[in-house]
């Protein structure tokens, strides 16, 4: 019997109008890592996770698609 797969789906189209600073917070480092590289590394490392969508804003795809 085929199982159902699992998406994770990781929002991370923010511009951080609010945070007040020209980087949206999920590109900011905490701990050698951007913020965005920790969710998408705890997904990358669960069993129960097939596959993942980073949902963007198109401004940054480049910068996601290069980095990620």
């Amino acid at each position: 019997m085929n199982r159902l797969k699992n998406y994770a789906v990781i929002l991370a189209s923010g511009k951080g109008n609010r945070y007040k600073n020209p980087v949206p917070k999920q590109f900011e480092k905490i701990a050698g890592k951007t913020i965005l590289e920790h969710t998408i590394e705890i997904f990358e490392n669960s069993d129960k996770i097939d596959n993942i969508i980073i949902v963007i804003t198109p401004e940054y795809e480049e910068f996601v698609k290069k980095k990620y």
